[in-house]
């Protein structure tokens, strides 16, 4: 059991780090540098996808070949509470990423613009965004697509070593993960970010007022 815990740790967090390296703002500097502005706008973010799937892929097999041990049986009642609450993750991450553009966003638009046109706009990335989101599911809470992410993992209704472990450490990282954001909108957008930071939370969703008045007779 003890081995399960460990190797499971130890998978999810070189996933996690290699994650981690290729987004933050040192490492795609570096790359800009060696390869070019150009190139890095039209297929870093591609590449970053690729990567992400392709280790994402890779971790998932060598888990699931890890042995399990199963530690609590949940009562059906209980088991279909915790598959409501996922589904209500999953339609929130649906909700927030349709601010989004599918095809920006996996890096397809930026390399198919380079290819046809040979140049780029946006960030180092490509991304051609630059107004801060605050409607919608961003209106309710600033990170919902990590709050998604809390939800799925943390209610799954499979309670064995592999799961818990996986639920803890996949919790820590997406709460990491909304706090290092945090820090870089408040670079980019500044007062505007401080002052949105002010009205919506973090990942404790805020009850729209709307919901809060009622009619007196």
């Amino acid at each position: 059991m003890h081995e399960t815990v460990l190797k499971t740790s130890v998978i999810f967090l070189v996933f996690a780090f290699i994650h981690s390296l290729f987004l933050s703002r040192a490492v795609k500097e570096r790359i800009a540098q060696l390869i070019g502005r150009s190139l890095m706008e039209g297929f870093y973010r591609l590449f970053y996808t690729i990567l992400s799937v392709l280790t994402l892929i890779a971790a998932a097999w060598l888990i699931h070949n890890i042995p399990d041990y199963k530690l609590i049986d949940l009562p059906l009642w209980l088991e279909i509470l915790c598959r409501i609450m996922q589904l209500i993750g999953v339609t929130l991450f649906l909700y927030a990423s349709k601010h989004f553009s599918i095809l920006e966003f996996t890096g397809l638009r930026q390399a198919m613009d380079y290819l046809s046109k040979g140049s780029q706009r946006g960030n180092i990335e490509g991304l051609s965004s630059n107004t801060l989101i605050t409607n919608g599911a961003y209106a309710i809470v600033r990170h919902p697509m990590y709050l998604a992410g809390i939800l799925i993992f943390t209610f799954n209704p499979d309670i064995t070593v592999k799961g818990l472990t996986l639920t803890i450490l996949a919790d820590l990282y997406l709460l990491f993960g909304a706090w290092i954001e945090s820090r870089r909108y408040v670079e980019y957008f500044g007062d505007q970010y401080v002052k949105y930071m002010k009205e919506v939370p973090m990942l404790i969703p805020k009850i729209p007022k709307s919901l809060l008045k009622f009619d007196r007779f």
